[in-house]
Order: C-alpha cells, then sequence, then structure tokens
C-alpha cells in the first residue's frame, strides 16, 4: 500500500503496530537504482511473499514426509518438493 512506501521511504510509523520487519526490508529495497518507491517497495514485499510460499511448501513437505499425511505426497508432489 501507498501508506507502507512512503513509512518505509522514511522509516516512519505505518499504523499502530509499525510492521519493523516490513519496514526495514521495504527500506532496503527502496535503495535499488530502478523504477519509483512504491514498485521498489512492492517487489519487496512480493519476494517476501514468495520466500514464504517456499518456505511452507518445503514444511509441508517434511510433514508429508514423515508419515503424517495418509499415503504420503503423491510421485508428482514428491518431485516437485525436491
Amino acid at each position: 500500500s501507498a501508506e507502507l512506501a512512503s513509512a518505509s521511504f522514511g522509516l516512519g510509523i505505518a499504523h499502530p503496530p509499525g510492521e519493523p520487519a516490513a519496514l526495514l526490508l521495504g527500506r532496503l529495497w527502496a535503495f535499488l537504482p530502478f523504477g519509483g518507491v512504491a514498485l521498489r517497495v512492492g517487489l519487496a514485499q512480493a519476494a517476501a511473499t514468495a520466500c514464504a510460499a517456499v518456505f511452507v511448501v518445503r514444511l509441508a513437505g517434511r510433514w508429508l514426509d514423515d508419515g503424517l499425511g495418509p499415503r504420503g505426497p503423491a510421485p508428482v508432489v514428491r518431485a516437485g518438493l525436491s
């Protein structure tokens, strides 16, 4: 949002919880030499979301490999997780 982009650029407080990790990540990405600040902060959030999705998929793969799933993952899923 524009609120996070402006708070990241100036290292201000977006709203009461503050979201310090998102603001610091946005501030780091604000130093990239292309596009506007809103684009760079949006890319930072997209990269963080992609990293979280990879983490969740790998965690689910380990959970299924431990035998906690009914029959374990299908071969296609197992190939995608490795």
